[in-house]
């Protein structure tokens, strides 16, 4: 039956080539399909696995499809009906995969060529209806069924053939994603994205947004089998998927297009993405911790991480609002670039002291995280002063004496702050950035505050901060005598 099934697609193949009778084409080609595939399932049906026919059910009806598919052009036939065979086809093929998803009939090789035969004509089904910009979610979408189905039979090979139409997806989206990603990567080169280039966000929730949620899924969700290399993969598409669209969003909302936008709202709109993955990446680290999930514990590491790389390469290097002007706010305090680093000091302390507490995840050491959040802490502290001296527009070539001064005593608060904290909660980093803050300020003072004055006021401002330093050091030493006295009394 096999060796006749593969004669009789000869002719048929060159009948098809130069379809003279296409209606006599198409009753051939069906009636080839259906002679070959009903035996083999009426044998599969009645008789028992048999790989011989199961492979004669499988493959000559798939191959009938293809050839009238990409042959039968000439033929007046909507795609919308060309699906419906598709899926006609496909549902049988889908019976032969439930019929040796267990036992000894689950090893052969019918179950994975039945899933993938199953899964093209699917994919051929879905895109022949739907428009363009939903093509990568249709691959992820075929992707999402292999590796739901490889969970039912618990069939690694099924799960890497879900790496196909994923590695398509994947391509797909970052294809219709070209000129955003191109515009992104401009800016780190300090380019104002041109706004009028950019495709429309209700088009980008097609092709980027949605892609990017079902990948995120696939590789979160438990009841999809992807093994640690695929969901990776599918994290990582998933996550540059959602930021996309979550910048192009952004821009959408604040209509930045030229430099006079970018001044009055540039800094705005950098906050807002940053502040959301941050917070965002901070939530879904709490949620893993709860739930024990390492997958969710790393897309939580992985938003952190590109916070922390728009925070540092994007507000402190490229587009730093002292060396390149755009507006904070005019509130003291409550303004901006404030609230943005007071936030982020946050998120970051206190993902390193989660780590610290529960000693799991992708990422043990919490220390270099609380010192990240410590540092932008002094940031917050030196903008508050930068933006009380001189408003909302801080890009000012000049420092003045008071200003200068102001420096040092915030600063001196937050050390304060940090040793007070420190020793109260007994944290030894808290006391030790602030004990080295401290020498770092005094430093500063001595050497350059000091410089700026003369007489009696240089005297009398060593004598205040040498107070100052003696009780503190007094202080801190009577609490840690305290602390190690009590830590001595037996129970």
């Amino acid at each position: 039956a096999g060796i006749a099934g593969l004669i009789a697609f000869f002719p048929l193949y060159s009948g098809w080539e130069y379809p003279v009778a296409p209606t006599r084409m198409v009753l051939a080609t069906l009636g080839y399909g259906l002679l070959f595939g009903a035996f083999g399932h009426s044998w599969l049906a009645t008789k028992g696995r048999d790989a011989g026919w199961a492979m004669i059910a499988l493959l000559p009806p798939f191959a009938a499809f293809l050839l009238a598919l990409v042959s039968g052009y000439r033929l007046e036939i909507s795609d919308a009906v060309w699906a419906i065979i598709a899926l006609a086809v496909a549902l049988p093929m889908a019976w032969v995969a439930w019929l040796y998803r267990d036992g000894e009939n689950a090893k052969g090789p019918i179950p994975p060529l039945a899933s993938a035969l199953t899964a093209i004509l699917l994919t051929i089904s879905i895109l022949l209806v739907v428009p363009d910009r939903f093509y990568a979610a249709a691959f992820i979408l075929i992707a999402m069924a292999l590796a739901a189905w490889a969970r039912v039979v618990d069939l690694r090979i099924i799960s890497r053939l879900s790496y196909i139409p994923l590695a398509i997806g994947i391509v797909a989206m970052l294809g219709l994603n070209f000129e955003v990603i191109a515009q992104m990567m401009g800016t780190l080169a300090g380019n104002i994205v041109r706004l009028e280039i950019l495709p429309p966000v209700d088009e980008s929730l097609a092709y980027t947004l949605l892609p990017g949620l079902m990948m995120a899924a696939m590789a979160l969700y438990p009841k999809f089998l992807m093994g640690n290399r695929g969901g990776r993969i599918a994290l990582i598409a998933g996550v540059v998927g959602i930021g996309t669209f979550l910048w192009l969003l952004s821009r959408e909302i604040f209509q930045i297009g030229d430099a006079e936008d970018f001044k009055s709202f540039g800094f705005a709109e950098r906050m807002m993405l940053t502040q959301i993955l941050a917070i965002g990446g901070l939530a879904l680290l709490w949620f893993a911790q709860q739930k024990k999930n390492l997958v969710c514990n790393k897309a939580a590491w992985a938003m952190l991480a590109v916070a922390a790389f728009r925070f540092v390469i994007f507000d402190l290097l490229i587009f730093n609002p002292v060396t390149f002007p755009q507006a904070i706010g005019p509130a003291p305090i409550a303004n901006l670039a404030v609230i943005h680093c007071a936030v982020l000091a946050i998120v970051f302390w206190l993902a390193g002291q989660w780590i610290e507490n529960n000693g799991e995840g992708v990422l043990r050491f919490p220390k270099p995280v609380q010192a990240f959040g410590l540092g932008i802490a002094i940031v917050a502290a030196l903008v508050a002063v930068r933006q009380l001296s001189h408003g909302s527009l801080i890009a000012i070539d000049s420092i003045g004496t008071g200003e200068n001064y102001l420096y040092s005593v915030s600063l001196i608060l937050l050390a304060i702050a940090w040793l007070a904290r420190g020793i109260m909660t007994t944290s030894s980093l808290l006391r030790s950035a602030g004990l080295g803050l401290l020498t770092v300020v005094t430093l500063k003072v001595f050497l350059i505050d000091a410089a700026a004055l003369e007489g009696i006021l240089r005297i009398l401002s060593f004598f205040g901060l040498g107070v100052a330093l003696i009780g503190l050091g007094w202080a801190y030493g009577w609490l840690m005598r305290r602390d190690k006295t009590a830590s001595e009394v037996p129970a």
